[in-house]
């Protein structure tokens, strides 16, 4: 049975849908990422699962009940803030037992259970310490812990890292992703971080205005995203406008690029940087261009490569050789496999 349901979900403020007829189904054990810019409908459709904004129609069902109507506190749903939430006048130990406490649980029991929680984010020594005596990340684990405790059906995370520096919150994805894993729970998060959604997500939703995008495992949305959204979205892509014919595809500015595929319908090609090739000298399709920009970013170096016509590209290539003596106004070459294209149609949509 599918830990949680989504059956045309909708929420009006007045005429404008922040979402919009959103269906969804997510697994037992899944890790489902929603992922989308501001003010896509992600942040407002965990807020109606999680029952604190009421939706305008459709309904939600978690284990096979429907908690459409249900307040939040009935649901037995963890919920995981941006802001940690965490009660400042309470000790962690009962930070973490509070949603027991409300339960009425009895004191032998939450005991048990808010020891068990802390052990599971390695802060069992910290359970007489206040929040303002815990690191950012040290709090992070303490709202997972809390959110963990009342052994809900399904977990929820808002955004719970972009508070955080960039090596903590990384680290702290870490401890999420195998946590996750180990206890095998439904979880949903909310990010508009694709690198943070790729690197935890079992599945991701792109949304956008309300509406979904496309679903689909992190590898198949970077291979195939089906529209220009998904396809900007997800990774970083070199985008040129033109038009295709038969396997030839010729820019705006004149430059045509041939391949064996069809192109037909083609209006617009998306490469992504990592996987064109540089090289030094000329070879078997390969295309010539003038370096205008290197930028140094440790295991890798980002070129900006002019090409005929004026068209430009961003190759990303792993440093070293003799790409650390690439200069700008310096002439090289870059190869563009055929797997490195996605092809766009007038509507953005994925064609070839």
């Amino acid at each position: 049975m599918p830990a949680l349901i989504l059956d045309r979900l909708t929420k009006l403020y007045g005429t404008h849908a922040a979402v919009e007829s959103l269906s969804l189904t997510v697994d037992d054990g899944e890790f489902l990422v929603l992922l989308g810019p501001s003010g896509c409908g992600k942040t407002t459709t965990l807020r109606m699962i999680a029952g604190f904004v009421e939706a305008s129609d459709g309904r939600v069902s978690l284990g096979g009940r429907d908690i459409t109507q249900e307040p939040p506190h009935r649901r037995n749903i963890g919920v995981v803030f941006q802001n940690y939430a965490l009660f400042p006048h309470l000790s962690v130990f009962e930070n973490v037992a509070f949603g027991l406490r409300r339960r009425k649980r009895p004191e032998a029991e939450i005991k048990e259970r808010v020891t068990r929680a802390l052990g599971l984010v390695r802060l069992e020594s910290f359970a007489e310490r206040m929040p303002k005596q815990m690191s950012g990340g040290q709090q992070q684990r303490v709202a997972i812990a809390r959110a963990l405790v009342i052994e809900p059906d399904i977990l929820l995370l808002d955004e719970p890292l972009s508070a955080l520096d960039a090596k903590l919150r990384h680290e702290v994805r870490q401890e999420l992703k195998a946590l996750q894993r180990l206890l095998g729970i439904a979880t949903i998060l909310v990010t508009h971080d694709q690198d943070e959604a790729m690197s935890l997500g079992d599945r991701l939703v792109v949304m956008n205005a309300g509406k979904v995008e496309q679903i689909g495992t992190p590898q198949a949305l970077y291979r195939r995203p089906a529209s220009r959204f998904v396809a900007g979205f997800i990774g970083r892509g070199n985008f040129l406008e033109g038009s295709g014919q038969g396997r030839q595809f010729t820019t705006n500015n004149g430059w045509t690029l041939e391949a064996e595929r069809s192109f037909d319908g083609v209006q617009t090609l998306m490469l992504r940087p990592e996987a064109l090739a540089m090289a030094a000298a000329a070879g078997p399709g390969r295309v010539p261009a003038r370096v205008s920009l290197v930028t140094y970013l440790g295991p890798i170096a980002e070129v900006a490569l002019d090409l005929p016509g004026g068209d430009r590209l961003l190759v990303e290539q792993a440093s070293g050789g003799w790409l650390d003596r690439t200069a700008p106004g310096q002439d090289v070459w870059v190869e563009i496999p055929p797997d490195a294209i996605i092809g766009l149609d007038a509507d953005g949509l994925a064609r070839a």
